[in-house]
């Protein structure tokens, strides 16, 4: 940028001092200025799709870690926690730990709640990389000028087609239609993929649920066992 500005400079004080080549430096600098112009926009492009692709990335890693997370008790009720008989010490104990999962369901219960919240916000972005066989609705990420077309920033568009994986075919809100960079675009939420994977693991939550109280029952139930099994086997000189 620095050097940009110097040969900008350079040439506007060329331009001062009536240059003999005034003309060809002024078209050389306005060339370059436009052109500047246009980094400048896709690099804000570019930027606007690393955030995404981040918020995108996080969204996933946050669904995975609640997947193990369920997944890992979704196997201890089956197996650590589903027992035939119990003592009243092991009983007591399974109680007590069996509990703490019921703890840890209700931050859990908050995180996926959020997940399936956020997940109406998730850019597609898979979609940007799958040829598409119907139009589809994007947003202008800036302004773009050619002679056939022209979009402004923010511009609510039609994306008719992206066999070009560098310039969607486009048409505007006027209804002009041209080959536009694709970078130029996003494509808004929903991903329907998102949406599903955290309705997914919402139902995951609840069948973990279904299982703890199950599980959480049947523990009882073998303790009030152990109990009877206990009184039944004392004698008379007990009971005094």
């Amino acid at each position: 940028e620095s050097h940009f500005n110097q040969v900008q400079d350079r040439g506007e004080a060329l331009v001062m001092d009536r240059h003999p080549a005034t003309k060809t430096v002024e078209a050389y600098t306005n060339a370059m200025q436009t052109q500047w112009s246009w980094l400048l926009q896709l690099s804000m492009c570019l930027e606007t799709h690393m955030r995404h692709a981040a918020s995108y990335h996080q969204f996933y890693e946050r669904g995975r870690e609640c997947e193990h997370w369920l997944n890992s008790q979704t196997e201890k009720m089956n197996t650590y926690f589903n027992r035939e008989h119990v003592t009243l010490d092991d009983g007591e104990r399974y109680l007590r730990e069996i509990q703490s999962v019921r703890d840890d369901m209700a931050h859990y219960q908050n995180q996926i709640d959020q997940l399936v919240s956020d997940s109406r916000d998730v850019v597609p972005l898979k979609v940007r990389g799958q040829r598409q066989t119907r139009p589809r609705r994007v947003t202008a990420l800036c302004a773009y000028k050619q002679l056939s077309m022209s979009i402004a920033k923010g511009e609510e568009c039609i994306m008719l087609d992206n066999f070009q994986k560098t310039k969607w075919n486009i048409r505007n809100s006027n209804g002009m239609e041209g080959l536009v960079p694709a970078v130029c675009f996003l494509i808004p939420p929903p991903d329907e993929e998102a949406i599903g994977y955290a309705n997914l693991i919402k139902r995951q939550l609840e069948e973990l649920k279904r299982l703890w109280t199950d599980r959480q029952r049947q523990l009882k139930k073998h303790m009030i066992f152990a109990t009877i099994k206990i009184v039944k086997s004392w004698d008379i000189n007990q009971f005094r």
